[in-house]
């Protein structure tokens, strides 16, 4: 009979029956942590040795100006890649060292640590160009390298205009990222969606037949047009930058350009401009000599300041004291609050002693006993905080909150900053007084000329904005922008009230220099001190400003040019910023087709065409000139006229002057156009017309007292014909306006 197990064998059974489970244990776990915990990893280690996949760049969408004019670009550019995994042979390796380096012109050790990486996918040069690609092209094909080196689409950002518009447009990093502006704001839109090429490999880790490949096609950005007008952005960026020059301003010279109905923004600049090709480049001579003696960390942290000052949009993201521009926004106040009204009247002294501080008008002397008018054509600070104490402090915070100017607009440009401003507990007297007259707060730019501009349409608080519309690349509507009213802070009647006001400001007060014949323009001036940082001597730099609208009866647009620390006395924003208000006005207006209306005056300030007058005598020459308003210079005595200055159909100022030749006294010589720069416009007028050259007349009020000539065309010193036109511009010096 058998016996069944000894005890000892059993014990062996249950240790290998043990070390089996714990076998079957470990393998499981084992094949849990492979499949589980490390499947993703292993997977895409898997799929990286049986497949090459190769990145196709997206094409990014163009930035177009209101009339799709191209701004910003993608232009046909190449990446070169190279797949060094698959190179095996040693002799293909150093072909490639060879021959690529001085084709695309980089370094040797570039194509080194390429080749010594083991990945499919390395890209040793990007923005290639269609010659240099060319070039890789036939280098590729005589070597039969077609496996190893790809050449593949890599679009190139390109802004046609280079420095235009730079600080609203922005620019992208070597990555086609967008760094700044609207690049970085809509970099959703703009950067598209890369495709893919997945190439199959086989056991001998080569590719596979094309057929074996996946191709992922790239999906373009989608583009942008702006509320941005190509031609009023050049016009505005063009009086910046004479006025950076003229005024030796020290910090920046910016300005915004705003459709008052919509709150679209028609241009946007600021002087301190830089290329968006090269926008790591500074070309500041001073910046450039004071980073030349720094090293290291501190030239680094040094540079990158630079760079930082330079990108930046101040009309968006910098607060200053809006100074007496905000004078406009107090009567908006005090008038829809019942406070004021035409009868108002306020004595001027030159100064108000406001619980204990003494706080001074512009003109110390005073403009005495003023009605509401006239205090703000003057521009009187102790009458505007008169009205600042009738308004109150209370009411006075919560119509600068209605105004939208405690909180950002929601432009939709990167880093909008917010104005700063009392809370409501801590206005008092002093506080008051100051507020009345745009001091001892700040707003942003885009806050202020977004609050005026609620005046001009009838006192409609619109948001700002750039972008009107997102399209695809065939042109489809993606999404749109419309205006937004955000809030109506005053009424439309209030609205109109301060219009008008600010209409008598420009054609009969401190603003005149602002004036524009044939279109009504409102406006108003501003002159503030930086109290915020004053200067070891005691003194304080200022901002000179000033905002407008136009045409009164029907406003179309506003504008706010602001100068950051001007070098030039008188540094009033009416004197200084007035001038570039009127010629930007009138270049805008005419641009948009708006219809000037001249008065009876204006009228007979027109330029007259000269008629025939060759072969009458010059008895009849002179009679016909006279009836025509004209002036008559005969030179050679009476007789028959056988030439005329200006020629038949050429235009002169009305009272122009004809010059008539008789006699044979035809001129040989043309005649030097004098410097007329200071003189009064009687004196420039003798002037000219005793050279025998005519005078067109520019600027408000020419024959006032401490009006004077502060440019002319042509230029002194240019040599021209007898009975040439001169055109001289005459503004006020002796403004106060602030």
């Amino acid at each position: 009979m058998a016996k069944g197990p000894t005890i000892p064998m059993s014990k062996r059974i249950v240790i290998m029956m043990c070390a089996i489970v714990l076998f079957f244990v470990l393998l499981t776990g084992k094949l849990f942590h492979i499949q589980i915990v490390k499947g993703e990893e292993y997977q895409a280690k898997a799929i990286s040795q049986q497949t090459r996949d190769i990145t196709i760049s997206a094409k990014r969408g163009t930035i177009y100006d209101r009339n799709y004019k191209a701004l910003a670009i993608s232009a046909t550019a190449y990446k070169i890649v190279l797949a060094p995994s698959i190179i095996e042979d040693e002799e293909i390796r150093q072909i490639i060292l060879d021959g690529l380096p001085p084709i695309l012109g980089i370094e040797k050790e570039t194509v080194e640590n390429s080749l010594a990486k083991n990945t499919a996918y390395d890209v040793i040069a990007r923005r290639v160009e269609k010659d240099v690609a060319d070039q890789v092209r036939e280098f590729v094909s005589d070597n039969e390298l077609g496996q190893y080196i790809s050449i593949l689409d890599d679009p190139k950002r390109y802004y046609p205009y280079n420095d235009f518009a730079a600080h609203v447009i922005g620019f992208v990093g070597s990555d086609n990222q967008g760094l700044a502006g609207l690049e970085a704001q809509y970099e959703e839109y703009l950067k598209g969606e890369d495709g893919r090429v997945i190439a199959a490999k086989n056991a001998n880790n080569t590719d596979m037949p094309v057929e074996y490949e996946k191709y992922i096609e790239a999906q373009d950005g989608n583009s942008l047009v702006l509320t941005i007008d190509e031609t009023i952005q050049h016009y505005l960026e063009k009086r910046l930058e004479a006025a950076y020059t003229d005024n030796l301003v020290g910090k920046y010279a910016a300005g915004i350009v705003m459709d008052v109905k919509t709150g679209g923004i028609l241009a946007m600049a600021v002087e301190q401009d830089f290329d968006l090709n090269e926008p790591f480049t500074i070309t500041d001579e001073e910046t450039i000599e004071y980073l030349s003696t720094l090293e290291g960390d501190e030239y680094t942290n040094a540079r990158a300041e630079a760079l930082e000052t330079l990108w930046k949009n101040v009309l968006v993201t910098d607060q200053y004291e809006p100074g007496s521009t905000f004078k406009t926004i107090t009567s908006a106040i005090a008038i829809e609050e019942k406070k004021v009204d035409d009868n108002s009247t306020f004595y001027c002294n030159g100064y108000r002693n406001i619980a204990g501080t003494i706080i001074h008008c512009a003109n110390r002397s005073g403009h005495g006993s003023e009605d509401f008018q006239r205090a703000l054509c003057n521009s009187c600070n102790p009458a505007f905080m008169d009205i600042g104490a009738l308004i109150g402090g209370d009411t006075f915070y919560d119509y600068v909150t209605g105004f939208g100017l405690r909180e950002r607009t929601g432009i939709d440009l990167p880093g909008e900053g917010v104005g700063i401003f009392h809370s409501k507990e801590s206005i008092g007297p002093v506080q008051l007084a100051t507020i009345s007259f745009g001091q001892t707060f700040k707003v942003t730019p885009i806050q202020l000329i977004t609050a005026v501009s609620s005046i001009a349409n009838g006192g409609k608080l619109m948001k700002p904005y750039v972008v009107s519309e997102i399209i695809d690349a065939e042109g489809n509507v993606v999404k749109s922008f419309e205006p937004t009213v955000v809030k109506q802070p005053i009424s439309e009647t209030t609205a109109d009230k301060v219009a008008s006001m600010m209409e008598v400001v420009v054609s009969d007060g401190g603003g005149r220099n602002a004036y524009v014949k044939g279109f009504r323009v409102c406006g108003k001036s501003g002159t503030s001190q930086k109290i915020d940082q004053k200067n070891e001597d005691g003194t304080y730099d200022h901002i000179s400003s000033f905002i407008a609208f136009a045409p009164a009866d029907d406003p179309q647009v506003a504008m706010l040019i602001l100068l950051d620390e001007p070098g030039v006395v008188p540094f009033f924003g009416a004197t200084i910023v007035g001038p570039i208000i009127s010629n930007l006005m009138e270049e805008v207006m005419t641009y948009l087709d708006v219809a000037p209306q001249f008065t009876e005056e204006e009228l007979a300030e027109q330029d007259v065409a000269v008629p025939q007058l060759t072969g009458y005598t010059s008895a009849e020459a002179r009679t016909t000139l006279s009836r025509m308003g004209l002036g008559t210079k005969v030179i050679g005595g009476d007789g028959t006229v056988e030439m005329q200055i200006p020629a038949y159909g050429q235009t002169i100022p009305y009272t122009g002057t004809v010059i008539l030749y008789t006699n044979g006294s035809v001129p040989d010589d043309n005649i030097t156009v004098p410097n007329l720069k200071d003189m009064t416009a009687s004196a420039a007028n003798t002037e000219l017309v005793n050279l025998g050259l005519n005078i067109k007349i520019v600027g408000k009020d020419p024959y006032d007292a401490g009006v004077y000539a502060v440019s002319q065309s042509p230029a002194a010193g240019t040599v021209v014909e007898a009975g040439t036109v001169v055109t001289v511009e005459f503004r006020s010096k002796t403004t106060t306006d602030d």
